[in-house]
């Protein structure tokens, strides 16, 4: 199975469902539609799990593309992911010869996109089950700023509290036991790099 979706973070839950199932294996994960057409032409995947709305060559386009020399009952079936309704963008890749559609079912929550960096870090330690102290100690904060940061995040999600906010983890994909699921943008940014501006 191909994942093509511009979101790291719903690739990466798509990968974790894919996994769980003994009969399924995922062979290559796609940021975008050339990405996308590279590499179905390259792997032969049988079945392509295709964003609709993606920088570049959206996902209408790239199924026209993987679909176009497809012979009777050859080439990966395409299966296309919205976060919408029924729209003209999915009867478009139904045309374009897409096999069937589906709403994301790791569309992300309201306000992930709001949090920065160093949120997203303390969010995954949040849900790993680490205190503010642990988080502290972790990321060389102050605890009253690992309070801050938490506070934050919980008013950005719109949730009440640490267990709403796993359970938003969770259900969104963003999860998984032993699994950093929330990463930095910026793998090489030190935590000081953080504190000295002031997050």
């Amino acid at each position: 199975m191909l994942l093509a979706d511009d979101q790291a973070l719903l690739r990466q839950g798509l990968h974790m469902m894919v996994d769980a199932q003994p009969d399924m294996e995922v062979v290559g994960e796609a940021a975008d539609g050339f990405e996308a057409v590279e590499m179905a032409a390259r792997l032969s995947p049988d079945v392509i799990l295709m964003d609709i709305r993606m920088p570049g060559m959206d996902g209408v386009e790239a199924t026209r593309r993987i679909c176009s020399p497809r012979s009777a009952g050859g080439g990966p079936r395409v299966i296309v992911l919205t976060t919408f309704d029924l729209d003209e963008y999915v009867a478009g890749a139904l045309a374009a010869g897409g096999a069937s559609f589906s709403r994301n079912p790791l569309a992300p929550p309201p306000g992930l996109d709001l949090l920065t960096d160093r949120e997203r870090e303390v969010m995954t330690l949040v849900v790993r089950g680490l205190s503010n102290a642990e988080i502290r100690r972790e990321l060389y904060l102050s605890e009253p700023t690992v309070k801050t940061h938490v506070g934050r995040i919980l008013m950005k999600l719109g949730v009440r509290d640490r267990v709403q906010l796993v359970v938003l983890a969770y259900e969104h994909g963003l999860a998984g036991p032993g699994r950093r699921v929330i990463p930095s943008d910026d793998p090489g940014r030190t935590p000081a790099d953080d504190d000295a501006r002031g997050g």
